[in-house]
């Protein structure tokens, strides 16, 4: 069957997880419940980052419409890379966001993105929905924030043996995992990652603006 766009993303593009470890033989994903299977190239990947998925949608048509499901800005790096005394980590993440988002922008494919691992800011191509997991706090009655995945900056703490202490980090961290244990317990995600059901009512939510922009 001919190919009509590229599904690009992460863990969060790649399967839906009721298990901490995801079962890939009964998860779902946004691709399958909008019933576009068949007629997309699926680059996403467990654990993949931004720098992996452009390097897969520039293997392709450049003519092929992207949707693109947003990574944690920083996990292209390690945490020995940018957790060092001097470096404003936040600023950091906002220019390598930036950076990414405009790598979207200057490729020859039109190109539109959903916040998924991260909530999607300063962006030049077509947002279909700047926020998944605010999406999954407005369902289960919780306030809406900036998300971003704090899993990976845990992560980072830990490659360092948190011999650098950066208290924003860490409150930040510790916010967005309460936020995450609330959502669990409505069964909408499991850990950092959307359910089964966190995936079926989102991919719903946003069904109508994905088949808008890919006029299918």
């Amino acid at each position: 069957m001919t190919k009509k766009f590229i599904y690009a993303g992460g863990s969060w593009a790649k399967l839906s997880y009721d298990t901490p470890q995801g079962d890939p033989d009964t998860a779902t994903n946004l691709l399958e419940l909008w019933g576009l299977t068949d007629v997309a190239i699926n680059t996403s990947r467990r654990g993949s980052n931004f720098n992996e998925q452009l390097a897969y949608i520039s293997e392709y048509d450049s003519s092929l419409p992207v949707v693109y499901i947003s990574c944690e800005t920083l996990n292209i790096l390690d945490g020995q890379q940018y957790i060092v005394p001097g470096v404003d980590v936040w600023r950091l993440r906002q220019d390598i966001n930036l950076r990414n988002m405009q790598a979207l922008a200057q490729l020859d494919n039109p190109v539109a993105v959903i916040g998924a691992h991260t909530d999607i800011t300063d962006c030049g191509v077509t947002v279909i929905d700047s926020s998944w997991q605010n999406f999954l706090c407005r369902t289960a009655g919780l306030p809406e924030q900036y998300n971003l995945g704090a899993d990976v900056l845990h992560r980072h703490l830990h490659q360092i043996d948190f011999r650098v202490v950066n208290d924003e980090m860490i409150d930040c961290i510790h916010d967005q995992f309460a936020v995450w244990h609330e959502l669990e317990k409505q069964k909408l995600m499991c850990w950092c990652h959307p359910t089964t059901l966190g995936n079926q009512l989102y991919a719903a939510h946003i069904e109508d603006k994905v088949k808008e922009f890919l006029n299918v």
